[in-house]
């Protein structure tokens, strides 16, 4: 477990790292807080929230989405379908000139008996969710922190989502790209705290396009609305924490971060975290993704160990493509080998995972996102005695901008 002195260090270089603030860089995932909120600005605006942000600086954006999943192969006795909702709002106040306070909070609700987060997993048996994202957890926070320039520096402070920061890649979005756990962020071999984690996170822009970020959070506390703050003693006092580092290459320029990216991302999680309660566990992740015309390729591959992740080894392959049919229209393909972690479902057996999607603006503030998932050696299936081959899970998003 790392010792407190150790934890200090941590925090003291996070705050030697830097990111250039006149170059305005946007670090993060494209499904962050700040990233969220200035492509809504980019689409046809309210007068008053024109008005919030000029007279207030408080930039205010909100979505509902909706998720169906279906599958006619799935365990005995399981559900063959699950829905649910989440609403979200988050905004950015920005208080001073050079610090802001930013939030994400949501509402995250079942239609059926069964949420798609668990319906993968639970029903169909593979070794990941066909939709994280979306649970029935009710009220929840997912971030709550500061943000602060220090001349060259950038810090957050707060309540925070490691995939905002970590391991992300263009098309790591669960609400507008693959729904799949083990495709997004940390490829299905990483240990994930719950949102809302407490904690400090830090980026440093080493040259133009050669980047840095870290992070300490708290790896115990949970994201419900009436207990998130409890993640702030559990931090002080437990000492159970969920560290990142990350260094890589971008050729955005000034642009985001995820864009032409090449980047290597080593974890640890401490023994006594809600998802590893048994010791501790760690990883390293590569991810390399380019624009090459319309096209965007990326190649993932990871290895951990611990109990804490689904996989123990994962190599994803895959594609975007954008402006198929209309121009922000988006095709995404991606498939993936991994192998389970033996501590977790009791075999190392391998799996595959397919998921392909189509994302389609209908208006300026409304999609419909359809998408094919597939999997061949379900993990689960393989743990409870059964082995049902390949496997095929339709789903249906809609999302509204509000």
């Amino acid at each position: 477990m790392m010792n407190k002195s150790l934890i200090a260090l941590t925090v003291a270089g996070l705050f030697a790292t830097s990111v250039n603030a006149k170059d305005n860089q946007r670090v993060g995932s494209p499904d962050s807080t700040e990233h969220a909120i200035e492509d809504a600005k980019h689409k046809p605006r309210l007068s008053w929230k024109e008005s919030l942000e000029k007279n207030y600086g408080l930039s205010i954006a909100s979505d509902y989405n909706s998720y169906y999943v279906q599958s006619n192969d799935v365990m005995d006795g399981a559900d063959d379908n699950a829905a649910s909702g989440v609403f979200r709002i988050m905004g950015s106040w920005a208080a001073t000139e050079n610090g802001s306070l930013n939030f994400k909070i949501e509402h995250r609700h079942a239609y059926t008996d069964q949420a798609p987060k668990w319906f993968g997993l639970n029903d169909v048996g593979m070794g990941s969710m066909t939709g994280a994202n979306f649970s029935d957890q009710g009220a929840r926070v997912t971030n709550l922190y500061w943000r602060q320039n220090f001349g060259d520096t950038v810090l957050w402070v707060g309540f925070l989502d490691i995939t905002d920061y970590l391991d992300a890649y263009a098309q790591a979005s669960p609400w507008t790209d693959f729904t799949n756990l083990t495709l997004g962020t940390g490829n299905g071999t990483m240990g994930l705290p719950d949102d809302a984690a407490f904690g400090i996170a830090a980026g440093h822009m080493l040259t133009d396009n050669l980047y840095m970020l870290g992070g300490v959070v708290d790896a115990t506390g949970k994201s419900d609305l009436d207990e998130f703050t409890d993640n702030v003693d559990a931090f002080l006092s437990e000492n159970v924490y969920h560290k990142s580092i990350e260094f890589g290459y971008t050729g955005a320029g000034q642009g985001r971060i995820y864009l032409d990216n090449v980047h290597v991302s080593y974890w640890h999680q401490d023994e006594g975290s809600r998802h590893d309660p048994y010791g501790d566990s760690e990883g390293v992740n590569f991810s390399a993704s380019f624009m090459m015309g319309k096209w965007m390729p990326f190649f993932r591959a990871s290895v951990s160990d611990g109990y804490a992740p689904l996989l123990s080894e994962s190599v994803t392959v895959g594609t975007g493509y954008y402006g198929l049919f209309q121009e922000k229209d988006t095709l995404g393909f991606a498939y993936q080998w991994g192998k389970a972690n033996e501590e977790q479902f009791g075999h190392d057996d391998d799996q595959y995972i397919g998921q392909v999607y189509y994302k389609m603006p209908v208006t300026d503030y409304f999609q419909i996102i359809p998408d094919i998932q597939y999997v061949d050696g379900g993990a689960m299936n393989k743990a409870m005695g059964n082995d049902k081959g390949s496997q095929v899970v339709f789903g249906l998003r809609a999302r509204i901008i509000l």
